[in-house]
C-alpha cells in the first residue's frame, strides 16, 4: 500500500484555483485546477484509488486506470486518476491509499472438459499476473490451453479449480463485476451487424457496455479517430476490409476503457500493413496504461509486443519471461544436461524466439514421452 496524496477540494466560490497530489510509484496527479466545470488535470498514477468524500466512503474501483465514484442526490461522479481527471462536484475528496493490485492475476486455474474416464484436462494450475500498461504474451501450440484460459477470464467459462481477479475482483464469484473492468478482442469477420454503419455499430456496443449515455458520442468519435476510421464512421461494416474490421474490433474495445484487454489473434489473417497497424494500436493502448493478455501464433509480434512472455503447453504455463531470459534459462539446462550426459553439451543455444519456441516444444514433448514409457527418437 503507498501513502497518497493530499486532499484537494472545489472551492464554493468558483474561483481557479491549483492544487497538487504527491508523488506515487507510477506517477502523480499534476496540476488539478477548480472551476465551474469542476476539475481537471493530468494523471499518471496507475493502482487502485479510494476516495473519501463528505457524505461518505467512496466505492472502490481497484484498476490501473484508477477510478473512484461516489454518489450524491443521485448522481454519479467520476474521478479518472488516468487521462483527464474531472470531478463535477462540491464535495471535499481525499485519495485515502493507493494499492498495487494487478490488473489481472490466476492463482492455480484448472478446467477440464468430460467426465469419468473421457476426463480432459484443458488447463492444469495456470498462475500468472499482469499489471497496468504490461502486455503479456500467451504462446503455444494449438490445444494448449490458450483458448480455455482466456474464456476463464473472460467470464465465459468458470474454472474448476483455482481463483481469477480482475481488477481486485473476483470474476468466478462475480463475473457481472469483473466484466465491467474488461474488454475482449475475438477479431475476425463477425462480430459486428455487416449492414449497418460503423458508427451505429458502435453505438449499439457502447450502450451494451454500459457507457453513460452522455459519454458514447464523445468516446466513439475518439475511437473511432484514433484506430483511422473517421473518414468511414457511416459506412456500412459489409464495406469493409478484414483490416479494418479489425480496427473497429479495437475500436469497440476501446468504448468502456477497461483496464484490461484481452486479445486472441489481433492480426491473423491480416496483411503486412495492416498488421503493423494494428500493432501500433496496440502499443497506443499499452501506453495508456492498459494491461494487456495477448495470444499468437506470429513469434515476430510476440517478441516485438511482449514485455513477458508465458509458455503454455498441455495446458501448464511451462515457462516464463522475456525472450532473453527463456534464451538463457534453455542454454543453461542444455549446458547441464551435457555435463549429465542426458544431452549432447555442444547443443547451440536459440537465438531467436522461434528457436526458444521450439526447443521448449522439443523439451516438454520429450518429457511427456518419458512420462509415458515411450521411446524417445
Amino acid at each position: 500500500m503507498l501513502a497518497a496524496s493530499q486532499p484537494f477540494h472545489r472551492r464554493r466560490n468558483n474561483d481557479r484555483s491549483q492544487q497538487h497530489l504527491n508523488q506515487g510509484r507510477r506517477g502523480s496527479v499534476t496540476a488539478v485546477r477548480a472551476d465551474s466545470q469542476g476539475f481537471h488535470g493530468t494523471a499518471t498514477l496507475a493502482g487502485t484509488a479510494r476516495a473519501q468524500c463528505a457524505t461518505g466512503p467512496a466505492q472502490a474501483c481497484p484498476t490501473a486506470v484508477a477510478r473512484s465514484f461516489h454518489r450524491r442526490r443521485g448522481a454519479t461522479r467520476r474521478l479518472d486518476l488516468k487521462g483527464i481527471v474531472t470531478v463535477h462536484s462540491t464535495e471535499f475528496i481525499h485519495i485515502d491509499h493507493i494499492d498495487d493490485e494487478p490488473a489481472l492475476r490466476l492463482d492455480r486455474v484448472a478446467r477440464s472438459f468430460g467426465r469419468g474416464d473421457g476426463r480432459r484436462w484443458a488447463v492444469r494450475g495456470v498462475t500468472l499476473s499482469i499489471g497496468p500498461g504490461q502486455i503479456v504474451c500467451l504462446l503455444g501450440p494449438n490445444g494448449a490451453g490458450k483458448t480455455t484460459t482466456m474464456k476463464m477470464i473472460a467470464t465465459l467459462l468458470t474454472p474448476d479449480a483455482g481463483t481469477i481477479r480482475i481488477c481486485g475482483v473476483d470474476a468466478v464469484r462475480d463475473p457481472r463485476g469483473a466484466r465491467r473492468h474488461l474488454s475482449l478482442l475475438l477479431g475476425g469477420d463477425r462480430g459486428f451487424y455487416a449492414r449497418v454503419s460503423a458508427i451505429d455499430n458502435l453505438r449499439y456496443f457502447a450502450s451494451v457496455a454500459g457507457v453513460p449515455r452522455r459519454l458514447r458520442e464523445t468516446r466513439i468519435d475518439e475511437a473511432l479517430d484514433r484506430v483511422g476510421l473517421a473518414n468511414r464512421a457511416d459506412a456500412r461494416v459489409e464495406t469493409f476490409s478484414r483490416g479494418m474490421t479489425q480496427r473497429l474490433h479495437i475500436a469497440r474495445a476501446m468504448l468502456n476503457r477497461a483496464p484490461l484487454l484481452l486479445l486472441d489473434e489481433p492480426t491473423n489473417g491480416l496483411d503486412p500493413e495492416h498488421a503493423r497497424d494494428v500493432r501500433a494500436l496496440v502499443e497506443s493502448l499499452r501506453a495508456d496504461g492498459t494491461a494487456i493478455l495477448l495470444t499468437t501464433h506470429v513469434m515476430a509480434e510476440a517478441e516485438a509486443l511482449a514485455d513477458r512472455i508465458d509458455m503454455i503447453m498441455d495446458g501448464r504455463i511451462v515457462a516464463s519471461g522475456t525472450k532473453e531470459e527463456l534464451a538463457g534459462a534453455l542454454a543453461n539446462e542444455s549446458a547441464a544436461d551435457g555435463m549429465t550426459g542426458t544431452a549432447p553439451a555442444t547443443q547451440p543455444a536459440p537465438r531467436s524466439l522461434e528457436d526458444v519456441y521450439l526447443a521448449l516444444l522439443d523439451r516438454e514433448r520429450g518429457m511427456n514421452a518419458r512420462n509415458h514409457g515411450e521411446v524417445v527418437r
